[in-house]
């Protein structure tokens, strides 16, 4: 099959932290233990006007100049009249590849940059110097947009529309597609036709989840303290508050316990103002953006993990916490109840504050039970191991 590169084009990576940030990273370390090499396109978050090359532990970051999204400063739109550079940055890199794998993160401003590319390079001299070469174009479905079109203010059903033609181009133009589960495959086939091009391969989990804690440093954040934890971005599609008023609730009969909120977001003020409201504003900790070492021991030694959200398409947070043997507890919804069997390996609650706050008191005071589920976690997880998600791929690609 000979040497593969994967080429990935995202509209966000590192300094922004999200879940398609930390699925990047994910996959290239993975592919990169296969010996398969990742050249990662991004928008840079400084104020440039030229490309700019950076290294990451060994993998090519190629940072595209850009602009702050007008509705969400968070994220960043990169100028799409670089294609011509890109490609005297990176032609030279993948001219000893007898396959390129275009794999496309998002919808939107890295969709079109790559596929302009994708023309461009598919016609290349280098290319053609192997009668065996093979350029393919993978998208990964990561995020249901329409959750997050709440952040652009114009009408929804305009919004709707243009999503339904952004995304049925995006399909129409890739060779395969990825997807978590199949939760996700069956709603994007069935939205959009589909068939024959979705496949289910499962995100890898970093496999920093899967090896021991360093307890060498001082855990005494970790151990001194009884605490929920929640890890993730503060916006509004998350159903944080419903997270809050269900802390509220355990606080009344328990307050003993904090919440740990690990993440950040445009919907922090409002939570920090929500929780002063309820009064709980003092057993609630917000403590930003933290790398996956600390967060890792969070999980490790938390009371519980909670995740109210339910706009999902795999809640990598989720899974992250289960590698790490935490107890999971989750609204009743997709795609938790694709992989969760309550009372098994986590819990699945209704979504009703008072419920959710009962189940997970009488799940935390039954240490039996959390026994018995943090066992049962371990042998699911294999499904997201490293080395699946690159086997799948290497699969995929010798087929062709």
């Amino acid at each position: 099959m000979g040497k593969i590169v994967v080429l990935h084009f995202s509209d966000c990576f590192y300094p922004r932290i999200n879940g398609v940030t930390v699925a990047i990273e994910s996959i290239s370390f993975a592919l990169k233990n296969k010996d398969i090499d990742s050249i990662i396109l991004a928008p840079s978050y400084e104020d440039v006007e030229t490309i700019k090359i950076e290294e990451l532990q060994g993998m090519d970051i190629i940072r595209i100049p850009s602009k702050r999204f007008i509705f969400n400063p968070e994220d960043r739109f990169m100028s799409p009249f670089l294609v011509d550079e890109i490609y005297n940055e990176i032609s030279n890199k993948i001219s000893n590849y007898s396959t390129v794998v275009f794999l496309f993160h998002n919808i939107m401003n890295s969709f079109v940059i790559g596929y302009f590319l994708y023309k461009k390079l598919k016609n290349s001299i280098n290319l053609k110097k192997s009668t065996n070469s093979k350029i393919i174009k993978i998208g990964y479905y990561h995020t249901f947009w329409e959750y997050y079109l709440h952040y652009i203010p114009l009408p929804k059903f305009l919004l709707l529309k243009t999503l339904d033609l952004v995304e049925g181009i995006f399909f129409s133009k890739m060779d395969y597609i990825f997807v978590a589960n199949e939760y996700v495959g069956i709603k994007i086939s069935e939205r959009y036709g589909l068939n024959g091009k979705v496949l289910i391969n499962p995100l890898p989990l970093n496999k920093i989840f899967f090896d021991d804690c360093d307890v060498s440093q001082n855990l005494d954040h970790y151990l001194c303290k009884k605490y929920l934890l929640y890890v993730g971005r503060l916006g509004k599609e998350k159903n944080l508050y419903f997270l809050l008023d269900v802390f509220y609730e355990i606080s009344k009969k328990d307050d003993s316990i904090l919440l740990y909120i690990i993440g950040d977001g445009p919907e922090k003020k409002n939570l920090v103002y929500y929780s002063e409201k309820l009064g709980i504003k003092e057993r609630v900790v917000f403590w930003g953006y933290l790398n996956q070492e600390e967060i890792k021991k969070f999980y490790k030694f938390s009371t519980g993990v909670i995740f109210t959200s339910k706009t999902e398409t795999l809640g990598l947070v989720v899974l992250e916490a289960m590698a790490c043997q935490s107890v999971i507890f989750t609204i009743n919804t997709p795609p938790f109840n694709y992989y969760i069997k309550s009372g098994y390996n986590g819990f699945l609650i209704e979504e009703d504050k008072e419920r959710f706050a009962n189940k997970i008191l009488d799940v935390i005071h039954d240490q039996n039970l959390i026994k018995r589920v943090k066992e049962n976690v371990s042998s699911y997880l294999q499904t997201f191991h490293p080395d699946n998600f690159v086997n799948k791929m290497i699969s995929l690609i010798g087929g062709l």
